[in-house]
């Protein structure tokens, strides 16, 4: 994390300085750097590490996010100010929550290249924040024993959804035995995407269920809800699978 911070910082100042150089001169200099061309490189040379090829321009398992679309940067909303953004892009791993976060922007002036980089600095805090009070050892070093969510947990249940037509309640408590979470800094851009957070552990805010409104029946839940199944009472969201597969209501096999 400490290299790519330094490599961050870096490339702020090159950019930086491209910027004010803009200012001075009506001309662009021909060994102008844009942040397109500087991250598809960086991309380019961990393909290269990774041996894997790009797709649709875009490292496999990473998002790259256009930092002046607004609808891309949701899970950002409050931290950067778009009007410090000239150019700039986020590479971002999707899958493991504690990788390094490479960005390369252009700020708009020097005052905005310091909003910028202090706006990443929150981003990288906020993560840290994240991982050790609710994702301690998820990704490295983990050792069985100490990092499981083990036992019952609260279930706030969404009223309108899928996930409340099978419990027909809004209070669900199940059991669980797992160690990796959901990352909620994805919560916001998933949602907007069309999925749905169906239920939460209200204590916490970690996601319990989801769910995809417009399938017949697409429902995950982070707990085991075989822990609390029998076979003349079963949980309610096998009743609802069967009931989804059977064209029945899930009240019929109660």
């Amino acid at each position: 994390m400490k290299n790519l911070k330094l490599m961050l910082v870096a490339l702020l100042m090159i950019v930086l300085t491209v910027g004010c150089s803009k200012d001075k001169q009506e001309t662009p200099s021909s060994g102008e750097v844009s942040p397109k061309e500087v991250i598809n490189q960086i991309q380019a040379e961990l393909a290269k590490a990774y041996d894997v090829s790009l797709e649709d321009g875009v490292l496999p398992g990473y998002a790259l996010i256009d930092m002046t679309n607004q609808d891309e940067m949701a899970m950002y909303e409050g931290i950067f100010n778009p009007e410090d953004i000239k150019s700039g892009y986020i590479l971002q791993n999707l899958m493991n929550v504690r990788s390094e976060l490479i960005m390369v922007a252009e700020g708009k002036d020097a005052k905005a290249t310091e909003s910028i980089k202090s706006s990443y600095e929150k981003v990288l805090s906020n993560q840290e924040a994240t991982w050790s009070t609710y994702l301690p050892d998820q990704y490295e070093g983990i050792k069985m024993g100490g990092t499981l969510r083990l036992g019952l947990y609260d279930c706030y249940v969404k009223e309108g959804t899928k996930a409340y037509e099978a419990y027909q309640s809004v209070n669900v408590k199940e059991r669980h035995r797992h160690r990796y979470e959901f990352n909620n800094q994805y919560k916001t851009i998933l949602e907007n995407a069309g999925l749905e957070f169906s239920g939460i552990n209200p204590q916490t805010g970690l996601v319990e269920i989801i769910e995809i409104p417009n399938k017949k029946f697409f429902i995950a839940a982070q707990y085991h809800p075989e822990f609390l199944s029998r076979p003349q009472r079963p949980e309610g969201l096998f009743k609802a699978f069967i009931g989804a597969a059977s064209g029945l209501p899930a009240q019929h096999f109660n």
